[in-house]
């Protein structure tokens, strides 16, 4: 049955008969709450028919169907929330359709809908100012005499719902509970003028006293700025002068302990039966992109030894690589040192050329031709490069290709030039770059770094009043980055405030996708001291502490790119822990970031699904903890691609296009020397 507000806000209040009842009239341990969290944990059961923990009642016709319809646009239910919520996390993160494999080769079988509780808890941080968000899911088919917990905390800046699709659907099938967290990012949003925010769960409500997931304090300057400003937004992640990154690990460490919590409180077993903790749960810490970031670092801080495996899939990390000797990778007839460069440090060279190194590409290359300001833009990106001395060449076409060849030389890989069109058309550099700039400098904002700010446009690109109906439903359909579910990057210029990438270049008069605010915010990335401290605080040591551990990663990856990230990371375990590693590490050849860009024809034709091995992955470390089965050598999966008929036709993605993680890779094996990754081209 679906809960409604009153349902929600009565189990929470019966919580505790809740408990009662579990220990059916038996002693049970003393539960000691942890000292971190906020208020009372709020309380729901799904029974797996009307409503379930996975896709919220939807099913998985429901997750390949249209949007779900509110009864009241302006004024949403929380189940309704949660059930967009869901619906759109799900589908922009994995592909949902048969043809693409989902609920065939990856994803729960049939309905997919799962029986069981759902907690949802606030929480504080040492040294963040802003809270944390927690969610744990217990599936009816939990083990008491076997648990299992599986952390989940969300990938880019997603709400706490934001690995349901990707860790719910292997975990929950299975049995496990699940410990998901928002990492103090999550959809947190301030509309300046009307003071508006939103609670956990995902309800609009006024800025008050009361805990919220976001909210500014009321500082003088902000209360100027919002009088002068009132259609602009504040970002968690950009604006909360936290860099919540640095903690990541720690609060995917403090999930677990909430999940031991929830479990010892209302599904402990009877007088007799052990404790959940360390010691008797199996814990695996796992996600992807940003969460995979946090499970890492998590496994990495873990003192306490609540970690007993890792398994995560294109994690955005920062491997320490000054810590050990030079170390490179090699692939054909490539090689590059590994020189430890950041995610925003290699942001921020991708965001500079890439609009200009896009214009001597394929035409027909994915969303090329729907990029804005089409190939005049491109061309004037390249003349503004090239008037400071950062492309050479006569023509445009000759400076687009120097860009190319720039960003070749850096490390990023031809492979993930399919992805190029997608990438810029998306304007995913400079959403990232501005956000983790402003994120690791500890900007607020009112700084209005490198003169950007944050507000709904119309489709003509101007700043707007964000319509009410869509404020109530943007915690659901929002990715927690900008630009999203249209709210995004707005600059002033003679004509007003307007998005970003639609002013002309002040210097030279050019629409060129906003080269200056890319030049300004590299210009940080490069020399500003609080940027750079917030950049080495997040550095990853890839000491694991000998566990075993699963890193999966697309070769297409045109977000986190593999040089700099995994198989820099791997590298450097390998070079730090010798034998005592049992790190592996597969690479998936047509695999990059975005799977649901496959529920598209001409990216389904020759991309392949990274959830197929994120699953896979999790099973031979599910049989290795389980079984005492060994895991596979580290590999490259050769993977083919669907292709094409002339009609535009992509056939159904087949078992014969996706070769299982070996467990003798041959040729396809990833080795270490001591200096040198080779990786098979």
């Amino acid at each position: 049955m679906i809960m409604t507000l009153t349902r929600l806000k009565l189990m929470s209040v019966t919580l505790a008969s809740l408990a009662a009842l579990s220990a059916c009239g038996t002693e049970k341990a003393e539960v000691q709450k942890p000292a971190s969290l906020i208020g009372t944990e709020t309380h729901a059961y799904y029974d797996g028919s009307d409503n379930d923990l996975l896709t919220a009642g939807l099913g998985t016709a429901g997750l390949q169907g249209p949007e779900p319809q509110l009864a009241d646009p302006l004024n949403p239910t929380v189940e309704e929330i949660r059930r967009l919520t869901i619906y759109f996390n799900f589908r922009a993160l994995v592909d949902v359709t048969d043809a693409g494999g989902y609920g065939r080769l990856y994803g729960p079988k049939g309905e997919g809908k799962v029986a069981g509780h759902e907690y949802l808890v606030m929480g504080t941080i040492d040294g963040l100012k802003q809270p944390v968000t927690y969610m744990i899911q217990v599936p009816d088919n939990f083990d008491k005499n076997d648990p299992c917990l599986v952390t989940a905390p969300s990938s880019g800046g997603r709400s706490v719902f934001g690995a349901v699709g990707t860790v719910g659907s292997w975990a929950l099938p299975k049995g496990c509970a699940v410990a998901y967290t928002d990492k103090a990012t999550g959809i947190g949003m301030q509309f300046l003028g009307e003071g508006l925010v939103y609670d956990m769960h995902g309800r609009l409500v006024k800025k008050s006293d009361a805990p919220v997931p976001f909210q500014l304090d009321e500082t003088e300057a902000l209360k100027a700025y919002a009088a002068e400003n009132p259609l602009h937004i504040a970002l968690k992640h950009a604006h909360s002068r936290d860099n919540s990154m640095k903690d990541w690990g720690r609060i995917v460490l403090e999930s677990i302990r909430v999940g031991f919590y929830i479990l010892n409180k209302y599904h402990q077993p009877e007088q007799g039966g052990k404790v959940y903790d360390k010691d008797t749960v199996t814990v695996i810490a796992s996600s992807i992109s940003n969460g995979g970031y946090s499970s890492l670092k998590a496994a990495e801080q873990d003192g306490d030894g609540l970690i007993d495996a890792i398994v995560v899939s294109e994690p955005n990390v920062s491997p320490d690589m000054a810590s050990v000797g030079p170390v490179s990778v090699a692939w054909g007839a490539n090689e590059l040192a590994l020189n430890g460069a950041q995610f925003l440090e290699y942001s921020s060279k991708v965001n500079v050329l890439l609009a200009c190194a896009m214009l001597s590409e394929p035409r027909d290359l994915p969303l090329r031709a729907y990029i804005p300001l089409g190939d005049a833009g491109l061309a004037n990106r390249c003349q503004t490069l090239a008037e400071k001395g950062l492309v050479k060449g006569d023509t445009a076409e000759d400076r687009s290709r120097d860009a190319r060849a720039q960003l070749r030389a850096y490390g990023v890989l031809e492979d993930s030039s399919l992805m190029d069109g997608f990438s810029v058309f998306s304007e995913i550099w400079p959403a990232v770059v501005g956000d983790y700039a402003m994120a690791f400098g500890r900007y607020g904002v009112e700084d209005q770094l490198c003169g950007v700010a944050i507000g709904a446009t119309s489709k003509t690109g101007q700043l707007e009043d964000y319509p009410a109906e869509r404020k109530q439903v943007n915690f659901a359909k929002s990715t927690g980055m900008i630009p999203s579910n249209d709210i995004n990057w707005v600059k002033k210029s003679d004509a007003g405030w307007q998005r970003a990438q639609f002013t002309p270049n002040p210097e030279n008069g050019l629409f060129d996708h906003d080269a200056t605010s890319a030049l300004c915010f590299d210009g940080l990335v490069q020399q500003d001291p609080a940027v750079a401290t917030g950049m080495e605080e997040v550095r990853n040591s890839a000491d694991l502490g000998g566990r075993p551990a699963i890193i999966v990663h697309g070769r297409r990856d045109s977000l986190i790119h593999v040089n700099f990230a995994s198989r820099s990371y791997y590298a450097l375990n390998k070079a730090k822990k010798g034998d005592a590693s049992d790190l592996h590490y597969y690479e998936v050849r047509n695999g990059q970031h975005f799977d649901a860009l496959s529920m598209l024809p001409a990216f389904a034709a020759k991309l392949a699904p990274m959830h197929y091995y994120f699953e896979q992955s999790l099973d031979l470390m599910w049989d290795h903890l389980k079984k005492g089965a060994p895991l596979p050598p580290s590999q490259l999966l050769d993977t083919k691609e669907r292709g094409m008929d002339p009609a535009g036709t992509v056939p159904p993605l087949a078992a014969d296009h996706m070769p299982a993680i070996a467990a003798a890779p041959g040729k396809m094996e990833i080795t270490f020397d001591g200096d040198r990754l080779t990786v098979p081209e």
